[in-house]
């Protein structure tokens, strides 16, 4: 088996894998300035409402986990679903 090549999923695993990393790129980099250049609405929004601005924080957090999650699980599917090659080439001649 060794003889005949990778599996079509083996042969775009570390395709699939760059494009996961570079699709949550925006996250990550959103999250990493969150609270240093920007506040974010839900923390403006809960210190208005009257929440303290410690319990405002930890809301924030659980907001920016559950967009880093979801594009996390957003990408690792689609690229699941649609990773494996289609087709195959065409044979070489001799």
């Amino acid at each position: 088996m060794v003889g005949l090549g990778p599996t079509p999923r083996q042969s775009t695993l570390e395709l699939a894998r760059h494009t996961v990393y570079s699709a949550l790129i925006p996250s990550i980099d959103q999250t990493k300035t969150t609270g240093l250049v920007t506040l974010p609405g839900a923390f403006v929004g809960a210190i208005f409402g009257g929440i303290s601005p410690l319990e405002a924080g930890r809301f924030q957090i659980v907001v920016l986990a559950g967009i880093m999650a979801a594009g996390a699980l957003t990408a690792v599917l689609v690229i699941a679903s649609r990773a494996a090659v289609q087709l195959r080439p065409a044979p070489l001649s001799r």
